[in-house]
């Protein structure tokens, strides 16, 4: 079975509407938005992948949801895998499924959940990559602090490794979001939920420098909105490929060969924070992840910090 992009014929397009409505689609994502707060993104993601299952039930004159059984869902995957398609998206595909039939259970608009018992392969998790603490010292002591824009680049990275913090989130930081005073910064991470993550000394230093001193002389033309990084062409708001090219460059100019990326600041963060000791659940809070499982992706050790820790702590090393 293919996968079908749509209905034919002269009246295809209100035979999908009638098929969207039959299938509860529109109930779906208000459910997405007001219980299960997710994000916009999120949401348009969730609401494609529907479309299309909704789409293929159609074509094969599926009445509605309650005549969705085992085998055509499995039938359906079957198909996907067949296409060019990530096992991440696959795998992406089958949760959608399986949020919205149970969604369906809960509204009793089905007797059985068709998603049940059906299984994926397990995929095995890619290790995220991490920046040393010697590579960040170089990006550091690569920002030249009396050259125009230094202040703030500084400022940024300290902010970035200092806290974990998304690309999304420092571009929507505002400067209301920072508290120096109580050394913290709030964060507004993914479905809008708020997490307060400490600031360290030398993050201090740094945002307290760039806000003194060059802030105002970025925002002169009071085109910042409020926010707390702005770019050097005319004081607007940093965008993220503004900062993924301001990473770059330092990355660049301290001879680090690997492709550094906004994200990678935020896994080492984790990671020097999960190798020095840190508690999973304290660094989960910083990282503001949902589940805890998302997080101890982040407890993998260097084989050398594995070694020390069998020198020292086993009677037989």
């Amino acid at each position: 079975m293919q996968p079908v992009s749509g209905l034919k014929g002269s009246d295809g397009r209100d035979s999908l509407d009638r098929a969207f409505r039959l299938f509860c689609l529109e109930r779906f994502e208000d459910y997405l938005v007001f219980e299960r707060n997710l994000a916009k993104n999120s949401i348009l993601a969730y609401r494609r992948d529907l479309e299309c299952f909704i789409r293929e039930m159609a074509a094969r004159h599926v009445s509605g949801p309650e005549s969705v059984d085992r085998a055509l869902v499995a039938d359906y995957l079957n198909a996907l895998a067949g296409l060019p398609l990530a096992a991440s998206s696959l795998a992406r595909c089958l949760s959608v499924l399986r949020l919205y039939f149970r969604f369906l259970a809960g509204e009793k608009e089905i007797s059985h959940d068709p998603t049940d018992t059906i299984e994926l392969p397990r995929q095995s998790r890619r290790l995220p990559g991490v920046l040393t603490i010697e590579e960040i010292l170089a990006m550091l002591g690569a920002v030249d602090t009396s050259s125009r824009g230094g202040l703030r680049d500084k400022a940024l990275i300290e902010l970035m490794y200092g806290t974990g913090m998304r690309v999304s989130e420092v571009v929507g930081s505002g400067l209301e979001d920072l508290r120096l005073k109580e050394e913290v910064i709030l964060v507004f991470g993914k479905g809008s939920k708020e997490r307060v993550v400490p600031l360290g000394a030398h993050a201090i230093r740094a945002l307290g420098d760039y806000l003194k001193i060059e802030r105002p002389l970025l925002d002169r033309h009071g085109r910042g909105a409020g926010r707390l990084f702005l770019n050097l062409r005319d004081g607007d708001p940093l965008t993220r490929m503004g900062i993924w090219k301001i990473l770059r460059k330092y990355a660049l100019s301290a001879g680090i060969e690997a492709k550094v990326h906004p994200h990678m600041l935020r896994h080492s963060f984790a990671t020097h924070l999960v190798e020095n000791g840190a508690d999973l659940r304290a660094v989960q809070e910083m990282l503001g992840h949902a589940d805890i499982s998302t997080t101890k992706i982040y407890s993998h050790l260097s084989g050398e910090t594995l070694r020390q820790v069998h020198r020292e702590y086993h009677p037989r090393a």
